[in-house]
């Protein structure tokens, strides 16, 4: 079976990893070739995305303050400022590219706005410039960028996490590049960044040699567990049964709920493993870009399919698609063997019950695109076949 993703590791990942357990300081080393990429003055690792953004509300000192977000992104994003006593305050996207539009980031605007997190969904760069514009006049609102399924991403000619005061990435299984686990802080502010690793340094634990080992165990299940010759009882463990819920249990219905290693560091092995990744961006990069540009430009008449609006600068973390009766069409795709996902993301952050008492207003869009989103392979370990098949299988399709 077509697994929707797949991380792209190799043997060179792996001996990446295994000097990791021989070096030291697997951190600084991933820091080091991160900043350079991305070409910010600082860049600080993290376990997760969520663990850098705590620490930066927390060296903020923000506290009762309302953070603007998306309301339609990832639910850890909420949780973390729930955490930190903050309140989000959710605005709907735009169907055409998932993202806030700048004018009504603006109209979300109060006085107790501390931030803008801005995201870039799926890849698809939000108005950078836009937002920029309307909030000209509000000098002490700080926007941080979420580049989380961003990276490779542009806008107006200029990298994403280039405006504002910081920006956050993710390397979980199944973005762009990974460490299996693990976020990044980039700024080119030296205040911030000295506040912030000192926070850091002082207050996250060592992760120990048992995380470790078990992450290295979690690198090597998934190097070949998401290959078309394991993926099949994969995949039917994940549907038919409770076995592998673990991989998705990341936030709850009813409770802010963070998890118990956020306050760790990475494990020096992962952070070898980060840093040989960050080598191979371009590559991993253009690869799912170019898959995608090839599904919306060969399925794009094919009725029952909504393609997001086609941006320069776009870097397709994702390859997302609105789909008529998506249901019916995942059934029929994962009938002949290809998996297509309504994740990442298959809910509107305003109706988890959890975050229901912080909506303030309608997210019609977010509740659409929640609802009939799909997201088509276009992993890198994909075949010109694999691709080939995924095409003639959905142009099969027929819409109930």
């Amino acid at each position: 079976m077509i697994p929707r993703l797949s991380p792209s590791f190799g043997f060179s990942d792996l001996s990446a990893l295994l000097k990791g357990w021989i070096g030291k300081d697997g951190g600084e080393v991933f820091e080091a070739a991160f900043a350079e990429y991305t070409g910010k003055r600082h860049a600080l690792v993290f376990s997760y995305g969520r663990s850098g953004l705590y620490t930066l509300i927390k060296v903020m000192g923000w506290h009762d303050r309302e953070i603007i977000m998306p309301a339609f992104t990832c639910a850890v994003v909420p949780n973390v400022v729930i955490a930190s006593h903050n309140k989000p305050r959710f605005v709907d996207v735009e169907v055409r590219d998932f993202n806030m539009s700048p004018r009504a980031v603006g109209a979300a605007v109060g006085r107790e706005t501390a931030a803008v997190i801005a995201t870039h969904m799926y890849g698809f760069p939000m108005d950078i410039v836009g937002l920029g514009k309307e909030l000209k006049k509000h000098k002490n609102i700080v926007v941080i960028q979420d580049c989380a399924l961003a990276l490779g991403s542009y806008s107006a000619g200029a990298p994403v996490w280039d405006m504002g005061l910081a920006a956050l990435f993710s390397f979980s299984i199944g973005k762009q590049i990974s460490s299996v686990e693990g976020g990044m802080i980039v700024t080119d502010d030296d205040h911030l960044y000295a506040e912030m690793k000192t926070l850091r340094d002082r207050t996250f634990q060592n992760p120990g040699m048992v995380r470790a080992f078990k992450q290295s165990v979690f690198f090597l299940a998934s190097w070949f567990a998401f290959t078309s010759w394991f993926y099949g009882p994969v995949h039917f463990l994940a549907e038919r049964t409770a076995a592998l819920n673990f991989l998705a249990d990341y936030y709850s219905q009813d409770r802010i709920r963070l998890p118990d290693n956020l306050m760790e560091k990475l494990p020096s092995c992962l952070g070898y493993l980060g840093a040989y990744q960050t080598s191979r961006i371009k590559e991993l990069l253009t690869k799912r870009i170019d898959i995608s540009r090839t599904y919306g430009r060969e399925l794009k008449e094919k009725p029952g399919f909504h393609w997001p609006v086609p941006q320069e600068g776009t870097s397709y973390s994702h390859c997302p698609c609105l789909v008529d009766d998506r249901d019916n069409f995942l059934d029929h795709m994962a009938h002949h063997g290809i998996e297509v996902g309504k994740e990442v993301f298959d809910y509107a952050l305003p109706d988890i019950p959890v975050f229901v008492p912080y909506a303030q207003g309608v997210y019609s869009n977010a509740r659409e695109i929640a609802h009939r989103l799909a997201l088509f392979p276009n992993h890198p370990r994909l075949t010109q076949g694999d691709v080939e098949r995924i095409i003639a299988t959905a142009r099969k399709w027929r819409t109930t």
